[in-house]
């Protein structure tokens, strides 16, 4: 246990950093009561869904209950840093911290906190949970004209539970007031027409306040995952979980090279919703740009039943290692690589044309054909082959049209190989 007693002012200056640091956990387990009031009536008086917002809180007598969308993810580690604290005759005043990560819509008004008390302690009691005790509180919130909040108790006796709720990270904070207990709150919202102001007073000797705070979405890649190697065409594929009352509106993908001979290359779309697997996806076409280290990331826009808006995110690395067409020369005195040779692509009937250089496709039902001579006609066409890590040959064919089907699996077979046209120069009478 932690005691940190009553100080001197000479002392007090040693100590500030220790004592500023240790209040920290105050302010924060004194937010989750009554500053998650504030976020929630302040967030509703910036935006037009001020009457689902009330329709979270329940009051019954000498208690209050409110359900607040928040991440409570880093909870945790606070908790953990001060799970042995004990604290006396505190005074702390400041602004109002933002939200973090922002969310969209209109900003929260500017606001600060008051906050006093004579002594608290802090401890871990299970794996999941955490109790406090606080004696003389005496918090005030304010935030412009909007929002007025004061919280005044002998004793505040705190529990707290990390736990997932509609699989998504949750935290259940209940806080016991006696002695001489005070609760206020105003905010001026317009949760229904022709009401201006909602107001709340309670003056007695118990009173408690829970508060459930549940993250309100989550988004997570399933496919590709982190530094997996892909080929071809893949299916990005991402998981959205939400809070009840939050539906997702949209969910989108991008991917962009993270190396200096890839940085131009950048894939972007919306994603689709398959309701079998409950999984939004999308197709990318990896081949379309350069091999080597991309970031990839889905992010999921959701609203909220009357308009309040979130969104999450999460971005990977992946490896794009995709075959590819040389072309090569055989000249008296050495082998030449060279790009620009076109070859001849077709489907069905359909031609068209690639130079080389070309990252090569997964059609297994397009041919290749490489024209039978290059430049002045003294050059021509020998083969396509295929060579193994060690230099072996392990395709070769004379003919200038092949299929793609019949050489894939040897460009892919390990890491990606290039499949090579090679000419030969033949001297001249």
């Amino acid at each position: 246990m932690i005691k940190i007693p009553k100080l001197g002012r000479e002392e007090k200056k040693v100590k500030n950093k220790r004592i500023l640091a240790v209040s920290l956990l105050c302010i924060a387990l004194i937010s989750l009561i009554t500053v998650g009031v504030w976020g929630l009536l302040s967030r509703a008086a910036t935006s037009s869904v001020a009457a689902s917002q009330f329709g979270e809180i329940e009051q019954d007598g000498t208690s209050l209950h409110m359900t607040l969308y928040g991440d409570p993810e880093g909870a945790r580690g606070a908790f953990e840093m001060f799970q042995y604290v004990e604290l006396h005759d505190l005074t702390w005043r400041g602004a109002l911290p933002k939200p973090y990560p922002p969310q969209p819509g209109p900003p929260p008004p500017e606001g600060d906190i008051e906050l006093e008390l004579s002594s608290v302690e802090f401890r871990k009691v299970g794996e999941n949970d955490w109790t406090g005790e606080v004696e003389g509180l005496n918090l005030h919130v304010v935030a412009n004209d909007l929002v007025n909040v004061v919280v005044q108790a002998d004793n505040v006796d705190v529990e707290l539970e990390l736990w997932t709720s509609h699989d998504l990270p949750a935290l259940n904070v209940t806080a016991e007031l006696t002695g001489n207990v005070y609760v206020y709150l105003y905010a001026s919202v317009l949760p229904l027409q022709g009401l201006q102001l909602a107001l709340y007073e309670f003056s007695g000797d118990y009173f408690v306040i829970s508060v459930t705070v549940i993250k309100p979405m989550e988004i997570a890649l399933e496919n590709p995952v982190e530094g997996d190697r892909v080929i071809g065409n893949v299916q990005v594929q991402a998981r959205v979980k939400t809070a009840p009352g939050i539906s997702v509106e949209r969910v989108d993908w991008w991917a962009e090279g993270k190396e200096d001979w890839n940085k131009d290359c950048r894939f972007e779309d919306s994603m689709w919703y398959d309701e079998i697997d409950g999984l939004w996806k999308a197709d990318w076409h990896t081949w379309h740009g350069g091999n080597g280290w991309y970031a990839l990331q889905a992010k999921a826009e959701a609203v909220q039943e009357g308009g309040f808006r979130y969104w999450d995110e999460e971005t990977i690395s992946v490896e794009t290692d995709n075959p590819w067409v040389e072309s090569w020369v055989k000249h008296p005195d050495g082998d030449e690589q060279f790009d620009g040779l076109e070859i001849e692509l077709e489907k069905n009937g359909n031609f068209w044309h690639w130079q080389t250089g070309f990252n090569l496709p997964p059609w297994m039902d397009v041919s290749l054909t490489a024209p039978g001579e290059w430049w002045d006609g003294n050059i021509q066409f020998q083969s396509w082959i295929i060579m193994d890590e060690a230099g072996n040959k392990i395709f070769e064919s004379d003919n200038p049209t092949l299929m793609i089907g019949d050489v894939y699996a040897y460009l892919v077979n390990g890491r990606a190989r290039p499949l090579r046209c090679i000419y030969i120069e033949t001297p001249q009478p």
